[in-house]
């Protein structure tokens, strides 16, 4: 099974079962996003925030974390810590897929050796 479908059932095995609070745009935003990733990023955690966001995680540990959150405005948000001093953040705006530009700094971040 490709990435990108493991991606989707982790999507909906997240959302099956609980009282959704998250933006229902933000949930079409993130399946469009995880659809469209390349298959050698993993499946981030996702975490649904109290303010209707949805956030895609990918954790190495409390010091290297890359974020990006969706809240159905068409406009993600990520920050990237490395080493627990470095941090990078930003807003950009969506349309179907991830920016390439931050797919290339999640590359990064993945093969940053903590």
């Amino acid at each position: 099974m490709s990435s990108s479908k493991q991606s989707l059932l982790s999507l909906a095995e997240f959302l099956r079962g609980k009282e959704i609070k998250i933006n229902s745009s933000a949930i079409k935003e993130a399946a469009k996003i995880l659809k469209n990733l390349p298959d050698e990023i993993p499946i981030p955690e996702l975490i649904d925030e109290a303010n209707g966001f949805l956030t895609l995680e990918w954790y190495k540990d409390t010091k290297n974390i890359f974020v990006i959150s969706l809240n159905g405005t068409k406009t993600l948000e990520f920050a990237w810590m490395y080493g627990g001093s470095k941090e990078f953040s930003g807003k950009l705006d969506i349309l179907d897929m991830i920016p390439e530009s931050l797919i290339e700094d999640l590359k990064v971040f993945l093969q940053y050796d903590i």
